[in-house]
Formats: structure tokens, C-alpha cells, sequence
């Protein structure tokens, strides 16, 4: 009953592992998964040692008998190709048919390495996770570029403020120690700082000086208020 329930022929096996290996007793590959065959053309009948390299655990015998040691740990292989893929499973020694079954899955970092080798989301079997871990690290890096480009315009923005204050700090003990009036004033004309000099010019306390405008402050029996009124309008 068991045997008869794992029973089914190539293409099935195929399509739930797309990236297996058999190799006969020989050395040679006796076939291969139909998303393999994009990375590594034209293997079938090849000896595995010309086109595969196991990388992990090290060793340097590829022969059938040393692969069989092989069986039962995780194995990391590469791929003889131009993009030195890299496929993560385990063998298993099949007794009735004296072979070796590679099942695994390539190693990728990025969307874009798997992208860059040909493959897409098809060629992976439905149970493997890799292409939703890839999508969920590229969707956290971009979150991590958008954080790092806001991290940096608001210490841009930091910096660019603190160099202000440090520069009022400095005017203001500059103008503080002046015995002349000193009048800091907004855009608008509205006065925001004064010393102490301009407060006593003035005869007014700081705090009845701040909001209002020099032209407030300014006018005499002998002011022309056409000339102030024409001030003001520029000023505004």
C-alpha cells in the first residue's frame, strides 16, 4: 500500500521538486528538474563532478561512492553556470535502483539575483518559501531606504537649525553688550528681539516692544507720516 502510494512518475516528481538531481551509480546525471535544466542546459547524461560542485560539508571526492557519504546532512552545491547558482537540500541513497536523489532548492539573496538567472516565480514548487522571503526582505529594505532617507533630511534639517540658533546666540551677545539700540525684526517687520540699549533709547520694557514694529516706536512730532506710511508698505 505504502509503495503504491508514492508512486508517480517523473513529471509529477518534477513539478514538487523542480530542482532535484538523480545520478546513476557511473557518476553520470540520469535526469534533472525541468527549473534546473534553465540554470544548467544540457546536463543529462554529463558526469555530475563536470557540472556540479559540492560546496558544503568540503570535500574534494565527487565519485558516486562519496556522494553516497553524503546522505542524510544538509549539502550545499554549486552550479558549473555563469551565475554560480547555488542549490541547498540533501541526497538520498535509492536502494532499488543503486542511485542517488539530490532535493533541494537554489540559494538566492534578492528578486533581483533570481530575476538575473533566468527564473520566476513558476519555477518554484508551491511549497517552497524562498520567493515570499525574498519579497518580504526587499519590501523591509525598501521601508529601510525610506527610514534612512528620512533619518537623514531630519539631521539635515537638525543641523541646519542648530547652526541658526548657534548664529542668533551669537548676535544676540554681540548686540547685548552694544550700548547702541539693537532691533532684530521677522520678515513681516515685527520686532523679535531687541537690547537692552534700544530698550532704553526707547523708554519701553522689552516685553511691550516684542510683536510690534520700529515704526511704532519711531514717530515724532516731526515725523512724516507719508514717509512711514510708504515704509510700511515695503516693509509688509
Amino acid at each position: 500500500m505504502g509503495a503504491n502510494f508514492l508512486t508517480f512518475d517523473e513529471h509529477q516528481f518534477s513539478n514538487v521538486f523542480p530542482f532535484y538531481i538523480l545520478v546513476n551509480k557511473d557518476g553520470s546525471v540520469q535526469s534533472i528538474g525541468k527549473s534546473l535544466q534553465k540554470l544548467n542546459k544540457d546536463v543529462i547524461n554529463s558526469k555530475f563532478s563536470d557540472r556540479f560542485k559540492i560546496l558544503r560539508p568540503d570535500t574534494t571526492l565527487q565519485d558516486f561512492e562519496s556522494l553516497k557519504t553524503l546522505c542524510g546532512q544538509l549539502v550545499t552545491i554549486g552550479i558549473l553556470n555563469q551565475h554560480k547558482n547555488l542549490l541547498r537540500g540533501q541526497f538520498e541513497y535509492i536502494e532499488n535502483s543503486n542511485q542517488l536523489l539530490f532535493v533541494g532548492s537554489p540559494w538566492f539573496n534578492s528578486i533581483e539575483e533570481v530575476t538575473e538567472s533566468d527564473l520566476t516565480l513558476n519555477d518554484f514548487s508551491h511549497h517552497d518559501p524562498l520567493i515570499d522571503l525574498l519579497h518580504l526582505l526587499k519590501n523591509q529594505e525598501i521601508v529601510n531606504d525610506d527610514l534612512k532617507h528620512l533619518l537623514q533630511t531630519v539631521n539635515h534639517q537638525k543641523n541646519e537649525l542648530r547652526k541658526k540658533e548657534d548664529e542668533l546666540i551669537r548676535l544676540s551677545q554681540l548686540a547685548s553688550v552694544n550700548t547702541n539700540g539693537v532691533v532684530f525684526t521677522d520678515d513681516k517687520g515685527n520686532i523679535i528681539w531687541v537690547n537692552e540699549g534700544f530698550s532704553k533709547m526707547i523708554g519701553y520694557p522689552e516685553e511691550e516692544i516684542l510683536g510690534k514694529t520700529t515704526i511704532d516706536f519711531c514717530r515724532g512730532p516731526l515725523t512724516d507720516d507719508d514717509l512711514l506710511q510708504k515704509i510700511g508698505s515695503e516693509i509688509g
